[in-house]
């Protein structure tokens, strides 16, 4: 059984004889909202593993930010210098970042958790400095207390090594 096959079946996707023919399966994927819905749900799994793992986005938010420094955004989303202008972070993104970072900081691992230390802040920072034309974007954002943002500022820091990575190297 090929890996569509594996895919069609575990998604309950596929009726029998559509894959007969390259032309037969172009035609049922075009009109299944089913398929269209499995999609959509591994897209979400891949999403949710990925978020986890703050050195592919690292990797990845790179990619995007020469892209990004490449395409020339426009006036209205830049700054003078020509950078993405900063915008405020959703109450959403925030809880999905303290989620995951497990409410510690991503460099040195200190809990930012009020209920343990009211002394730090959270500092919600971009992994890829929007000085160096990171985006705006839930994955390009990080838990750090206030000492270690200091430190890092505009600068392109590895991620830490403290963490457990969602996908091994």
């Amino acid at each position: 059984m090929s890996a569509l096959q594996r895919f069609l079946a575990v998604y309950d996707v596929c009726p029998p004889g559509s894959l007969e023919d390259a032309d037969t399966f172009s035609a049922f994927t075009a009109e299944s909202d089913r398929f269209h819905d499995a999609i959509d749900e591994i897209t979400d799994e891949v999403f949710h593993i990925l978020f986890n793992d703050v050195g592919f986005l690292q990797s990845f938010n790179k990619l995007c930010a020469d892209y990004i420094e490449y395409a020339a955004c426009g006036e209205a989303l830049t700054t003078r210098a020509g950078r993405l202008k900063r915008t405020a972070i959703p109450v959403w993104a925030r809880l999905a970042i303290f989620h995951r970072d497990k409410g510690e900081c991503r460099t040195c691992k200190k809990s930012l958790a009020a209920i343990i230390n009211q002394l730090d802040t959270e500092r919600y920072d971009h992994i890829v400095a929007l000085a160096r034309f990171g985006a705006n974007d839930v994955t390009n954002l990080q838990l750090l207390c206030e000492p270690c943002n200091l430190v890092k500022s505009a600068g392109d820091v590895p991620v830490s090594r403290l963490y457990q990575k969602a996908i091994p190297r």
